[in-house]
């Protein structure tokens, strides 16, 4: 899998996976989603990683509000998208 290769490469250590088989990405109703939401609130999380921003949700508004306005960039929660360091390793 594409995140633990890149974890692995990268040293993290500490995971925790969030999936929300069965559920489209306009819904962020989804109940993986939301337990990411809580742990990132209750401090449990210091990094976010997914493979795109459409991984996290497929409405860019509403998923720039989860990531900006309310609560990773607020709370100090770094979130990467790794498709670059995959493209990047690609042209090397």
């Amino acid at each position: 899998m594409m995140l633990e290769k890149y974890c692995r490469d990268n040293n993290f250590t500490n995971k925790e996976v969030y999936i929300d088989d069965g559920y489209l990405g306009l819904n962020f109703d989804r109940p993986a989603f939301k337990r990411l939401i809580a742990d990132i609130e209750s401090g449990k999380i210091n990094l976010v990683i997914t493979k795109d921003l459409s991984r996290l949700g497929r409405d860019y508004l509403q998923t720039g509000y989860y990531t900006e306005q309310h609560g990773m960039e607020l709370l100090g929660v770094d979130y990467f998208l790794i498709i670059f360091y995959f493209k990047e390793k690609e042209l090397l």
